[in-house]
Formats: structure tokens, C-alpha cells, sequence
């Protein structure tokens, strides 16, 4: 009887307790390249702030976590470790991925 080197065997039940193992049938390439931080900002001249009796005046913005490039099917190719647990490190268990932060500001010195 033949079998398939690459799909799971069919049963009713689970003698070899092969549900809870972690298997190689389902490594994928992980490899991403990220996008983590753009900043950008401005000061204004001195002469221009001068007339508003202000000392200094700029204006930031900060775009964190911008892009993943990745052929990773999973939601983060960054996987982590489940539990904190050294020996679960790789193992991907649906870790939710790192939100864009999108932060906006203005700093005044009078």
C-alpha cells in the first residue's frame, strides 16, 4: 500500500499524538525584509519665528512599522516564541503583527 511523502496519513485517531509534534510539512520560507521607521521633521528659520515672539518652532511626523515585504502566508513573518518559551521560538501560533503607529506633532518654545 502506498502512501504520500508529503500529506498526512488519514485516521480516526491519533496514537502517535502526531497533532500536538511540530512537523517540517508545513516549513515555508520566513525570510522579510521591513520597512521599520520613517521620521521626517522641520524647524522653521529663526527670522521667520522671531516676529511671533517664539524662540523655536518644528514639525515632526513619524510613520512606524511601514511595510513587509515577504513571501511569508502567515500574518508576520516574525514569528517570536509561544509562551515565552525558548524551545517554541520559530513556531508561528498566530501572533498578531505589529501595528503602523502613525505619530504627529508640534513642538513650540516660547
Amino acid at each position: 500500500m502506498g502512501g504520500s511523502a508529503i500529506l498526512p496519513a488519514l485516521q480516526a485517531s491519533d496514537a502517535n499524538n502526531n497533532y500536538s509534534r511540530i512537523s517540517d510539512l508545513l516549513i515555508e520560507d520566513a525570510s522579510y525584509i521591513r520597512l521599520q521607521n520613517i521620521s521626517i521633521g522641520y524647524t522653521f528659520p529663526k527670522k521667520w519665528i522671531n516676529k511671533a515672539h517664539l524662540n523655536n518652532v518644528r514639525i515632526y511626523a513619524n510613520i512606524q512599522n511601514v511595510y513587509t515585504w515577504s513571501k511569508y502566508k502567515g500574518m508576520d513573518p516574525e514569528v517570536g516564541a509561544m509562551y515565552g518559551d525558548a524551545l517554541m521560538t520559530g513556531v508561528d501560533y498566530g501572533r498578531y503583527p505589529s501595528p503602523r503607529i502613525y505619530t504627529f506633532g508640534l513642538n513650540v518654545s516660547f
